[in-house]
């Protein structure tokens, strides 16, 4: 074979966009199964990555001194006061707030921030106390610390707290999952993976795929062909 019938050769094999669809569709069962085997890994994958978390809130009202000389107290103000006085380790030793079995590392992560719709600017606020941790046990005892840390504020002074009202804590599980964004990567990369390799096997074959291939590239005429003897045998 010289080198133009060599050229027109390799320009004969060369694969159609509407082929590639064509064989694409035919193992389309294929493609699939793939697809849903990768996306089970996925989910696997991701319920092993779930996370539990529990959160503790406890709703409180603050009502801030009155009188000229002390103008009312914004809820932000007092929501940082309040936060860095109960994380102080101290602050329970001097009022004698039993720790019982929370650590002291622990107090860091009270966090108070204004409750959601309070008016910034009132006399009375409500705030809102919130802990998490990753076990339910943990999280009730160290609110219950600090919910009664948050009841003696009062006796600290802290110029921005005349009284203070509590409500129950309360303790909500939190379960974060990437089950199903594992799984849907699973199957975009099943589909991937198998059709890249259908196409790789189509784009490494050089037969002629059909009688008119030959005839236009090869520009010579096709006498006959041979046709596929059938493994069905007639009686």
């Amino acid at each position: 074979m010289n080198a133009d019938i060599q050229k027109k050769y390799d320009d004969a094999v060369t694969l159609e966009a509407r082929t590639l669809w064509r064989i694409l569709g035919r193992n389309w069962f294929v493609i699939l199964i793939f697809a849903v085997i990768f996306a089970i890994a996925g989910f696997g994958v991701g319920q092993s990555r779930t996370t539990v978390a529990y959160t503790g809130k406890l709703n409180f009202v603050v009502n801030a001194p009155y009188g000229p000389n002390q103008p009312g107290v914004d809820a932000d103000s007092q929501a940082d006061s309040i936060e860095t006085l109960i994380q102080d380790p101290m602050y329970y030793y001097k009022e004698k707030v039993r720790l019982g079995s929370v650590k002291a590392s622990q107090l860091a992560d009270f966090r108070v921030s204004p409750a959601h719709g309070d008016n910034n600017n009132a006399y009375t606020h409500v705030l809102t106390l919130n802990y998490e941790g990753s076990s339910r046990k943990t999280v009730a005892k160290v609110m219950r610390v600090g919910k009664e840390a948050v009841l003696n504020i009062p006796i600290q002074n802290l110029n921005t707290v005349d009284s203070v009202r509590t409500q129950h804590y309360t303790v909500s599980r939190d379960v974060h999952s990437p089950a199903k964004k594992y799984a849907a990567a699973g199957a975009l990369l099943g589909l991937v993976l198998s059709a890249g390799y259908l196409c790789i096997r189509v784009l490494g074959d050089s037969h002629y795929r059909n009688v008119r291939q030959l005839e236009e590239h090869l520009e010579l005429p096709v006498l006959g062909d041979i046709p596929t003897a059938s493994k069905r045998r007639k009686k």
